[in-house]
């Protein structure tokens, strides 16, 4: 869906965040000449949140308390919850989330980085959709999958394209879909973050894309969470590979 694709471009000022899991990153950034100003930074924990809200409670009636737990115990209002709480932060911290540009993150997100032919871009269209099965070894119908152009390499004297195609579970997608589109944000571009952070640190480290400015160097990149760690790699200042545990590490400061 092209409406879900793309490459997010900073101007000037933009609202942007990352969602990664229950947690929400949101920035208000100035991009200027050689760099990037940060103006706001607000972040959202929905179980701190919880907690913290759990802790300024002082007193329940018993009513109360047991309809919460005969909520929790069918499973109903949990979902209701999260949204709440995510309305009231965004409107409490006064976000335009309607003008947020997203990046996202989940377990299960499979990567791979093909090279082909140069295609037209129909062709290549028809490849990297109706036939991008034979990439993975996976039921592609259970994952929403997505690619985007890296860049050209010369192999036997030919012109390749390198391509990087991202599958994210179908299940996380529909469920963040759904909280979004609760939340009255229809977003014309989301972007994998694990590919965001590559583009930013990319342009940040003064890397462009002129054939004769080549970066020497490899970088790897680790995004530490409480539970999850993920690894981005990029070689030559291009995204090469991605990879992400499950894990406990306890609380980080």
């Amino acid at each position: 869906n092209s409406q879900k694709r793309g490459k997010t471009v900073l101007s000037k000022k933009k609202w942007v965040a990352t969602v990664k899991d229950d947690k929400w990153v949101v920035a208000k950034v100035s991009q200027r000449k050689g760099g990037l100003s940060i103006l706001r930074l607000e972040e959202f924990d929905k179980n701190e949140f919880i907690l913290e809200e759990e802790n300024n409670t002082t007193q329940k009636s018993s009513d109360s308390l047991r309809n919460e737990s005969e909520l929790n115990e069918e499973g109903v209002g949990q979902e209701d919850s999260e949204l709440t709480l995510l309305k009231g932060w965004l409107k409490k911290n006064k976000i335009p989330h309607k003008k947020l540009q997203l990046a996202f993150s989940c377990p299960g997100v499979i990567t791979r980085v093909i090279t082909i032919p140069e295609l037209k871009k129909k062709d290549l269209e028809k490849l990297l959709t109706q036939q991008v099965d034979q990439y993975f070894t996976l039921d592609v119908s259970d994952y929403v999958i997505d690619y985007r152009l890296l860049e050209k390499v010369e192999e036997e004297g030919q012109v390749r394209q390198n391509v990087l195609l991202v599958a994210i579970p179908l299940s996380e997608w529909e469920k963040q879909w759904d909280l979004w589109t609760k939340l009255g944000i229809t977003p014309k571009v989301t972007d994998f973050a694990a590919d965001c952070i590559c583009r930013l640190y990319r342009r940040l480290s003064g890397w462009d894309d002129k054939k004769d400015h080549v970066p020497i160097s490899d970088l790897a990149i680790l995004d530490l969470g409480k539970d999850r760690v993920e690894f981005v790699l990029l070689e030559h200042g291009v995204f090469f590979l991605y990879s992400d545990m499950e894990i406990e590490l306890g609380d980080i400061n």
